[in-house]
């Protein structure tokens, strides 16, 4: 890809109807926003998907479609992905923050998969949202 990996802008509105998803836009309390894939039933157990360091939500384009029997939240977190990338705030507590916005989003309980990289996000999240995680 020309442009150092990113796609045209064609594909970017196609993705997630490919899938039969959505990509909402959330913003976060700084003003900041995130895309947020949404794949399946709305009356699905909700599964937030986190994607490690320097990667997006696009890391799980083939594991999506499988997740049958869920409403799978994929957001690109903070400075990765499409989100915006501002100059400061990348602390642990913020990007938690970061990863709560879903789950406020959905209000519910979330059973969560991710990888190994994103553990100390993870850990920082769930003391900040104990009761969503």
């Amino acid at each position: 890809m020309p442009d150092g990996g990113s796609r045209p802008s064609a594909d970017v509105e196609a993705y997630p109807d490919a899938m039969g998803a959505e990509v909402l836009d959330l913003r976060l309390t700084t003003g900041i926003r995130i895309p947020c894939l949404v794949h399946g039933d709305s009356d699905a157990k909700p599964l937030l998907l986190l994607h490690a360091w320097s990667e997006s939500r696009r890391s799980f384009d083939r594991l999506v479609p499988l997740l049958r029997g869920f409403r799978v939240y994929a957001p690109d977190l903070r400075g990765q992905g499409d989100a915006e990338k501002p100059e400061h705030g990348y602390s642990l507590v913020e990007q938690a923050e970061d990863a709560s916005v879903p789950l406020v989003e959905v209000h519910e309980r979330v059973t969560r998969l991710r990888g190994p990289p994103s553990a100390p996000v993870r850990a920082t999240g769930a003391g900040q949202v104990p009761r969503r995680t």
